[in-house]
Order: C-alpha cells, then structure tokens, then sequence
C-alpha cells in the first residue's frame, strides 16, 4: 500500500537519488533534502510503499514580497494576481521513481500537497511544471484533471536561472543549457 507523509531523514538518499535521476545533477542537493525535514516555509511529501520511497514533492508556501525571486515570471496578469495574494503555496518540485510510475504516486502526494496549502491558509496554489523540449509535462494531466489547476504560459530555458553553473541546468533529456520549458500553472483557493 502507498503512503504518503512528511520527509525523514531516512528518506533523503532514495529521494536524493530519484532526484538525480529524474531533474538533473544539478538541481536539488542532500542538504536541500535535509532543510525540509523542519522547514521554516513548507514541506516535502513523500510516497512510500514497503519503507521505500517512490517519490517526492517539494513545496513552499511564502507571501508576495518572494514571489519574484521564487518563481522568477515576466510581468504578466499571473505575476500581478500572485503578488496580490497574501499566501502563495508552491508545488515546487514532484519526482516520482522511474519504476513507480502509473501507479498513481504522482496524484496521490499533488492532492496531499493541495490539501496541506489548504490546511496552511494558501490563497492560490502555483506550479512551474517542467515541460519538455517536445512541449510535453509529464504532470499536465494531474495538475489539470486532477488538482483543477489552470494551465498558464511557458518560458524556454526557464530552468538555467535556477542553478549556479555558467553552463545552465544540467537536464536529464537535453543537457546543459537545458532548453526546456517552463510552464506556469496555478489555482485560486
């Protein structure tokens, strides 16, 4: 039976190493893992089965004095409406083991994340899903089926601004600089 909760430190090296495998080597880091054991301004959902970890999702929750250095959007109508809300909840980061997806893993931490923002007071609920160089996000379906989340723009490249390299994110598909997408998507609460 899949189970989700809140990371332990026991977590960390099978999240570090779905994290490594599916976003990248240069994206999330150990220590990253580590603060969101008792983080000061969200959570990390993890999805067990067995006491193993078939993925996670990283989640931040701030006011609108970080919504430009957190999420880093070109002046937009979205931008304007995130910086008026007083609560914005972040589905930062969802990555689920290459063995266990279909087995509805990714749903079931995106609705537990939904209902924590929820839970926290959020006023929306944002997400910038990763969407490949093809125009394909792997989380498309359950951020818009599932979660009723609307689907905003995309911005190429978006992902090199997070990540100190001069060579850009390292990507699993495209490499460094990776020349995916993006994609804004949020839900009013």
């Amino acid at each position: 039976m899949i189970t989700v909760g809140l990371i332990t430190s026991e977590d960390i090296p099978e999240a570090l190493k779905i994290s490594l495998r599916e976003l990248g080597s240069d994206y999330l880091s150990a220590e990253d893992f580590e603060e969101m054991i008792e983080p000061k301004d969200g959570f990390c959902m993890v999805a067990r089965e067995n006491g193993h970890v078939l993925g996670f999702s990283i989640c931040k929750e701030f006011g609108p004095e970080e919504v430009d250095d957190r999420l880093r959007l070109p002046h937009s109508p979205e931008r304007e409406m995130l910086l008026s809300k007083k609560k914005i909840g972040l589905l930062d980061s969802v990555s689920v083991s290459e063995n266990a997806r279909g087995l509805g893993v990714g749903r079931i931490m995106s609705e537990a994340c939904l209902a924590q923002f929820e839970r926290d007071g959020a006023e929306i609920m944002t997400a910038m899903a990763w969407e490949d160089v093809h125009g394909h996000a792997n989380i498309d379906h359950i951020l818009r089926n599932t979660l009723g989340i609307t689907r905003s723009f995309a911005l190429i490249g978006y992902w090199n601004q997070f990540v100190t390299s001069p060579k850009g994110h390292d990507c699993p598909m495209c490499g460094a600089p990776c020349k995916c997408y993006g994609r804004l998507y949020y839900r009013i609460f």
